[in-house]
């Protein structure tokens, strides 16, 4: 009994020499931090005291929702207002003939009829002229008038609006990126409404545009919120959301509101019937992101890693009332006791992984490889 005694300790005192020469530690720390460790509590275990499937997660889910919907409106816009109706070069001789008659009169010329310019018209005769093209008839589909109509943006300068569309790709590449960055430095809450405020003031600017240098420069402030919009949002959300709702909630609500959004989006020109009409409304809804700030909780484990465990505290407290639950103070303390513990090991030095590191070993590159080549 008594060697086995003596084993036991010596296997304990073993483990905890390991850990030490593990974390960098001195021994008094460790003893310390074994001698807490049953009256800590991580960000899970408080999270669910708060209530990690109550009122407030049902929220954010459906705020999660809401901005699926509007980036999907948002993100259509490019296709709807650079959408080009049928169309044919004007000609005097064509005002009081419908549509059907025109399209006859052009179908000789195949692919080139909506550029050729005609010179006469004589019946079903007619001459082709050497000018340039400046004026077109077009035939709107549903009424709905697009800017490549409105602003003559076809022909020779259809490529005035690809270069609109390469923009806003363009700032949705350099949005996801930057947001990033600012979701890390001054919050995901700040950084979602800033991003839909840029798709906000890109869209309502664009309705102004009329030539090809604001055009493109409009679009490319709009683009800046065709990703980051949405997967900021994304990472609050899961961050409060407890693991059982993650995936049918989540991706329940994202397959809907997406599918809801491609469906309301064509219909939403139609009723509007202008470009300038649809782009204002797709601007409304995400100003109204704005109003998340007073609704939606900064994200607490940001908070923690910028060393405001208080601020963190503040909002889970925040949480709980919300869901209608009744947390101690002993445990929030016991959660502030975890934070600094923490704080006080990730304080150590530890050993910094290169670039190069992701080649050490056969698997590693192989996954890496993957990675890159089907992104």
């Amino acid at each position: 009994m008594c060697e086995s005694g003596h084993l036991a300790l010596f296997t304990r005192a073993s483990e905890l020499e390991s850990e030490r020469f593990r974390l960098g530690t001195d021994w008094r720390g460790l003893v310390l931090i074994e001698s807490q460790r049953e009256h800590v509590m991580d960000f899970d275990q408080i999270l669910e005291k708060c209530g990690s499937a109550g009122r407030y997660q049902y929220l954010m889910i459906l705020l999660l929702g809401y901005i699926a919907f509007t980036t999907t409106v948002h993100y259509y816009s490019q296709n709807i207002i650079g959408f080009v109706p049928q169309h044919w070069c004007y000609h005097e001789a064509l005002e009081d003939r419908s549509f059907e008659e025109i399209a006859a009169i052009y179908a000789p010329f195949g692919k080139e009829a909506s550029c050729t310019r005609l010179d006469k018209i004589e019946g079903d005769r007619v001459t082709v002229s050497n000018e340039t093209c400046q004026r077109w008839i077009y035939n709107y589909d549903f009424g709905f008038r697009s800017m490549n109509a409105e602003l003559n943006w076809v022909c020779n300068d259809a490529y005035k609006a690809r270069i609109g569309q390469s923009l806003f790709f363009l700032g949705s590449l350099m949005g996801t990126f930057t947001f990033g960055v600012l979701g890390d430095r001054i919050g995901r809450v700040r950084a979602v409404i800033l991003a839909n405020q840029c798709g906000f003031v890109g869209d309502f600017l664009t309705t102004y545009a009329s030539n090809l240098v604001q055009f493109a420069i409009f679009r490319c402030i709009s683009g800046l919120a065709a990703t980051a919009n949405y997967y900021l949002m994304f990472i609050l959300v899961l961050e409060y959301l407890a693991p059982k709702l993650r995936n049918m909630a989540i991706s329940g609500t994202l397959g809907i509101c997406f599918c809801l959004g491609a469906l309301v989006a064509p219909w939403l020109s139609v009723l509007a019937g202008n470009w300038r009409i649809y782009l204002t409304c797709s601007a409304l809804l995400q100003l109204v992101v704005a109003l998340f700030y007073f609704v939606v909780q900064e994200s607490a484990q940001w908070l923690i890693t910028r060393t405001n465990v208080e601020g963190a505290i503040a909002r889970l407290k925040h949480i709980a009332h919300f869901n209608g639950m009744e947390v101690k103070a002993a445990d929030f303390e016991a959660f502030r006791r975890n934070c600094i513990v923490k704080r006080k090991l990730s304080n150590q030095p530890e050993q910094t992984a290169g670039i190069f590191d992701l080649l050490r070993t056969p698997n590693l590159r192989k996954i890496s490889l993957l990675v890159v080549f089907t992104l």
